[in-house]
C-alpha cells in the first residue's frame, strides 16, 4: 500500500472514514437530545417562575384589597379577607399568648379491703396529699375558631383604629408541664389501722393523676383567664400586625374578647339626654322624654379588667418618683381607654397606674401624660374634677354598695367621699368622710401652672391606710362594709376598683387677666388656662364603664392581692 508523506496508510484512512462520520453523527445526536432536555428544563423553570409570579401578584392583590378594607372611604371595615387569610395559616392554628406557673395541691382518699373466706373485710382507707410546685401551663387562642364579630375603623385624631374581637384565651391542655423533679414534691400519706398491711397504692396513683387536672382547672378559673387576657392582648396585636401592609404598619389595633359577659346586662341605649355633673365625679345622664335616641357604646362581651397586686418588698418612698426599686415588681395597667369603651377614640394623652400592698397600706402610683399641667383648686373637699384630676373608686367586698372615692389634682388637693349606694339607687354621698392617714406625693415633669412652656406630665403616689376604709356610720343593716372593721385584705382576696382621669380641653393664653375668686390660685400663669367653651370634659378609665357614669361598680376592675 502506498503511504502519504506523513507515513499514514491512505488505504486505512479511507477505510475508517464512515466509522468516524458515524461517531460524529452519534455525538451530534446526543448533543441535540441534551439541548432539547435543557430547553425543556428551562421551559419548566420559566413556567414555575410564571406561576410563582402569578401567586405573588394574587397575594399582593389580596393585600391591596385588605388595605382598601382596613382604610375604606366610608369608615367601615370588611373582615372577610383578614379572617380567611388567618384561617389558611394551618401552621399557626393556635396562637400562643402566654404561660402561667401553677402550684398544685391535691388530696385523694381510697378505701381498701380484702376478701377472707368469701367475706369482704374493709381494711381502712389511705389518704394521700401531694403538693407539686412549679407546673407550667400555656394559654392559646385557637385561630381555627376565629370569629371577628366586630371590626370597624374609628376616628383617632385623623388616623384609624382596627378593633378585633377574638375568642377568649384558654389553657392548651396538650401542653401542660408537670414538675417532674419529685424531690420538689411534698407527699403526705396517711393509712388507717390495717390498711398498712395491704399497702394499697390506689390513692397515690389517683393523686398523681389528679395533679394535671388540678393544674388545668386552676389555669382555667375566671380570674386566671382575665389575667391571661391582659397578657395576651399585646401578643395578639403583634400577631395581627404581621398581616397588615407596610403602609398601615402603624395602624393601632384594639383587642376585645368574646364569651365573657358582665355580671349584669350592659347599659341600654339612652334617649336624648342632658349631661349634668354629679358631686361624685361622674357625668350622670338624666333621660329626657322625646327626641331621637343618642348614639351609645354597648360592650362587646368585654369583661372587667384584672390586676394582680403584688406585696411590696419594702414600702415605697412617697416622693412622686416611680423609678425606685420598690415599684420595680409592680406591673403597669393597660393604658386607660375612653369611659364608654375602646371603640371610641383612643385618649389623646396616655394614663396608666400600678399598685402594691402590705399589711398597712394600699399603694397606688399613676403616670399622666400632660403637655400643660395646671390646677387651681386648693381647699380639701372642693369639687376637684372641675380641674384635671386623677380618681380611684374602691369597693372592698364587691357588692356594688358602700364604696369609696378619692380624687386629686396636680396641686395635691384631695376630694374624698363615701357612698352608701350608687347614685342610680338614690344613694347618698358623704363628703364628711375622709381617708384618714392618706399620704400623697406628686411630681410634675415640667412646671405647674406655666403656660409659657410645654410639660411632659405628672406622676402621683398614694399610700392609703387600710384603716381608712371604714364607713362613717352603719345606716343599712343589710350592708356589710362596716363589719369588715377596716381590716386589710388577705392574700388571694379580690376587691373591685377602678381608676378615672378627668381631662378638660383648655386654652393657654398668657395675655389673660389674672383675676380670680374663692380658693382658686391668684397666680397669673394659672389663669392663663381657660376651659374651651362648648367642649365637655374627657373621661378616661382603666376598666371601661360602657357609659358616662363611674358609679356603676359592676364594671370596675378586679384586683387580686398576692403574697
Amino acid at each position: 500500500m502506498s503511504r502519504d508523506s506523513t507515513g499514514h496508510d491512505r488505504g486505512d484512512q479511507a477505510g475508517s472514514s464512515p466509522a468516524v462520520d458515524a461517531a460524529k453523527r452519534a455525538r451530534s445526536s446526543s448533543w441535540t437530545v441534551a439541548g432539547i432536555a435543557a430547553l425543556v428544563v428551562l421551559l419548566l423553570l420559566l413556567l414555575a417562575l410564571i406561576a410563582f409570579t402569578s401567586a405573588v401578584k394574587n397575594c399582593l392583590g389580596e393585600v391591596r384589597q385588605l388595605v382598601k378594607a382596613v382604610i375604606p372611604d366610608d369608615n367601615e371595615v370588611t373582615t372577610t379577607l383578614l379572617q380567611g387569610y388567618l384561617q389558611d395559616l394551618e401552621r399557626e392554628s393556635d396562637l400562643r399568648v402566654g404561660t402561667r406557673i401553677v402550684n398544685s395541691k391535691v388530696t385523694t382518699t381510697r378505701e381498701s379491703s380484702t376478701e377472707w373466706f368469701g367475706v369482704n373485710i374493709p381494711l381502712g382507707k389511705t389518704t394521700v396529699t401531694i403538693e407539686v410546685p412549679g407546673n407550667t401551663i400555656q394559654y392559646i387562642i385557637p385561630l381555627n375558631e376565629l370569629d371577628i364579630t366586630q371590626s370597624r375603623v374609628g376616628t383617632r385624631d385623623g388616623s384609624e383604629t382596627l378593633i378585633i374581637t377574638l375568642p377568649v384565651p384558654r389553657v392548651d391542655t396538650k401542653i401542660v408541664q408537670i414538675q417532674h423533679d419529685q424531690s420538689q414534691w411534698s407527699i403526705d400519706i396517711n393509712r388507717d389501722y390495717l390498711d398498712h398491711l395491704s399497702r394499697s397504692e390506689n390513692a397515690m396513683r389517683s393523686a398523681t393523676a389528679a395533679i394535671r387536672e388540678d393544674v388545668i382547672k386552676q389555669g382555667s378559673t375566671r380570674f386566671a383567664i382575665l389575667e391571661s387576657q391582659e397578657a395576651a392582648a399585646e401578643t395578639a396585636r403583634e400577631f395581627f400586625r404581621k398581616f397588615l401592609p407596610a403602609n398601615t404598619a402603624g395602624l393601632p389595633i384594639e383587642i376585645q374578647w368574646q364569651s365573657v359577659q358582665p355580671t349584669q346586662p350592659p347599659p341600654k341605649p339612652l334617649g336624648a339626654s342632658t349631661p349634668t355633673k354629679s358631686l361624685g365625679g361622674d357625668t350622670a345622664l338624666n333621660q329626657v322624654g322625646g327626641g331621637a335616641a343618642a348614639k351609645t357604646t354597648v360592650p362587646v362581651l368585654f369583661p372587667p379588667r384584672a390586676y394582680l397586686c403584688q406585696r411590696a418588698p419594702t414600702p415605697p418612698t412617697l416622693d412622686g418618683d416611680l423609678d425606685e426599686s420598690a415599684w420595680g415588681g409592680a406591673s403597669w395597667t393597660v393604658d386607660f381607654t375612653d369611659i364608654q369603651g375602646p371603640s371610641l377614640p383612643t385618649p389623646r394623652l396616655r394614663t396608666r397606674a400600678k399598685m402594691l400592698w402590705d399589711s398597712a397600706n394600699l399603694y397606688i402610683a399613676a403616670q399622666l401624660q400632660e403637655p400643660h399641667v395646671w390646677a387651681s383648686l386648693r381647699q380639701h373637699d372642693e369639687i376637684v374634677f372641675q380641674d384635671n384630676d386623677f380618681e380611684v373608686f374602691i369597693d372592698p367586698d364587691g357588692d356594688t354598695r358602700e364604696y369609696y372615692e378619692i380624687e386629686v389634682n396636680a396641686l395635691g388637693t384631695i376630694f374624698d367621699l363615701y357612698l352608701h349606694r350608687r347614685y342610680k339607687e338614690e344613694g347618698p354621698s358623704e363628703h364628711g368622710w375622709d381617708a384618714a392617714g392618706l399620704k400623697t406625693a406628686i411630681t410634675v415633669q415640667g412646671t405647674l401652672n406655666d403656660s409659657t412652656d410645654e410639660d411632659s406630665g405628672w406622676t402621683l403616689e398614694w399610700a392609703i391606710p387600710w384603716t381608712a376604709f371604714l364607713p362613717p356610720a352603719l345606716k343599712h343593716e343589710s350592708f356589710t362594709e362596716r363589719a369588715r372593721s377596716a381590716a386589710p385584705p388577705r392574700a388571694g382576696d379580690e376587691w373591685r376598683l377602678n381608676f378615672s382621669r378627668v381631662q378638660w380641653h383648655c386654652n393657654h393664653d398668657q395675655s389673660r387677666d389674672s383675676t380670680s375668686s374663692g380658693s382658686r390660685s391668684n397666680d397669673a400663669a394659672t389663669n392663663a388656662y381657660s376651659k374651651t367653651k362648648g367642649l365637655p370634659e374627657d373621661n378616661w378609665v382603666w376598666s371601661p364603664q360602657w357609659q358616662i357614669d363611674m358609679h356603676d361598680p359592676q364594671f370596675w376592675g378586679r384586683v387580686q392581692f398576692l403574697d
